[in-house]
């Protein structure tokens, strides 16, 4: 065994997004078909940096299960979600073009200022149904 060899070890860890950005929701673990989440502790918030107006955006919020496991999704106008009541939108959800059966997913969204003065958009899930 030799003793002449002094070096350093480095270990990366890198994250990769491959198609545009991702934010994920805290895991509800046992749900089952109802998932609801707890607005107090932030579990179904998703946050976003604002960069451009409002009107334009339009995000694809996508329910996944059992580790990433796809399920559905809904293409979703953040304009839309600002102008909702406070108890939010409940949008249909489709897989491959096709509604889920009765599959829907509640969100609510609101623009926020972060200390640093960016503008912020909180998009949070309130239920997951079906």
């Amino acid at each position: 065994s030799r003793t002449d060899f002094h070096g350093q070890r480095d270990y990366v860890s890198q994250c990769v997004t491959v198609f545009g950005n991702f934010q994920a929701t805290r895991v509800l673990d046992g749900c089952g078909q109802e998932a609801w989440f707890d607005a107090d502790s932030g579990d179904g918030d998703m946050y976003f940096q604002l960069q451009g107006p409002v009107a334009e955006l339009t995000y694809a919020v996508r329910v996944l299960r059992f580790k990433d496991y796809f399920v559905a999704e809904a293409i979703v106008s953040v304009k839309d979600l600002l102008n909702a009541p406070t108890e939010g939108i409940t949008y249909q959800l489709y897989c491959n073009g096709q509604a889920a059966g009765q599959k829907t997913i509640c969100l609510y969204a609101r623009e926020m200022q972060h200390s640093g003065g960016e503008k912020l958009l909180l998009v949070r899930v309130v239920s997951v149904l079906g």
